[in-house]
C-alpha cells in the first residue's frame, strides 16, 4: 500500500495526506462550497468504480491522439468495439452507454487536434506524476506528452482528458488545469522549453479544448491558495 494511504473502516481506501487529481483541482477552484466539499471527500475516500468508468473511451481517445494521423476511422473502430461488448449488470449497461456517448462527443472536436508537426508519447498509467503545492500532493499524470526537436528548438507540451457530464470545466476551470500543466512541465522538464499552445485539457462531454493561457501567474496564485485551503480542512473531512 502506498505511502499516505490506509484502509477505511469498511475496507475502502483513505488518503491520509492531502491529495487531489489535477482535473478535480481545476473543478474545485470554480465550484460551489457544497461541491467543493464533495470533491475533497471523494478524493480522501476514493471509489474504484469512478476511476475505471471511462476506461474504454479514454483508451480510444489516447490512441487517436497518439496515432498522430487525424484518422477518425480509429474512433469508428473503437465505437464498434464498445457497441459490441456484452454487458449484463445495470452498471455495465450504463458504463457502456457513457463510453459510447463520450466517444461520440469527442468525435465532434477530434479535427481540432493536430499535432502532426510534433511527436507524441503516451504516458504510462503506473508511472506516478505528482506536483506538490501548498501542502497538497497533486496527481498530474497527463495522458499525452507532445514535443518537437528541430535543430536547437526543443519544445514540450501535454494533454489532459476530462470526463464529467454533470460538472463541466466552466468559468476558467480548464485554464487552471492547463496552467498547472505548464508549470509542472517547467519544473520537471527543464531540458525543454514549454509551449503553452500545446498544453491543454480536453473536456470531452463539453466538446471543448482549453489551451493554457500565455499569462498564468494569477492562476497559479489561485491554485496555491486553494491547495492551502484543502490542506487546512483535510483532517476534518
Amino acid at each position: 500500500m502506498g505511502l499516505g494511504v490506509k484502509m477505511g473502516v469498511e475496507g475502502g481506501r483513505v488518503n491520509v495526506e492531502p491529495r487531489i487529481s489535477l482535473n478535480k483541482l481545476g473543478e474545485y477552484l470554480t465550484a460551489t462550497p457544497g461541491r467543493r466539499r464533495k470533491i475533497l471527500f471523494d478524493q480522501k475516500y476514493p471509489s474504484d468504480f469512478i476511476v475505471t468508468r471511462y476506461n474504454d473511451a479514454e483508451a480510444a481517445i489516447i490512441e487517436y491522439i497518439f496515432s498522430n494521423t487525424n484518422d477518425v476511422g480509429l474512433l469508428d473502430n473503437a465505437l464498434e468495439q464498445i457497441e459490441g461488448k456484452r454487458v449484463e449488470t445495470d452498471w455495465e449497461v450504463q458504463t457502456k452507454a457513457l463510453n459510447m456517448e463520450a466517444l461520440e462527443a469527442f468525435y465532434d472536436i477530434a479535427d481540432q487536434i493536430d499535432y502532426t508537426k510534433y511527436s507524441v508519447e503516451k504516458c504510462v498509467k503506473s508511472e506516478a506524476a505528482y506536483g506538490m503545492l501548498g501542502g497538497v500532493q497533486i496527481s498530474v499524470r497527463p495522458e499525452i506528452v507532445i514535443y518537437r526537436d528541430k535543430g536547437e528548438e526543443k519544445v514540450i507540451g501535454a494533454t489532459k482528458i476530462y470526463f464529467s457530464k454533470s460538472f463541466p470545466l466552466l468559468d476558467g476551470a480548464g485554464e487552471y488545469v492547463s496552467s498547472f500543466l505548464v508549470e509542472y512541465l517547467k519544473q520537471t522538464r527543464k531540458d525543454r522549453s514549454v509551449n503553452n499552445r500545446i498544453c491543454n485539457v480536453i473536456d470531452v462531454f463539453s466538446r471543448n479544448i482549453i489551451t493554457a493561457p500565455i499569462s498564468y501567474k494569477r492562476r497559479m496564485a489561485d491554485i496555491e491558495a486553494a491547495c492551502q485551503e484543502i490542506a487546512a480542512v483535510w483532517n476534518r473531512l
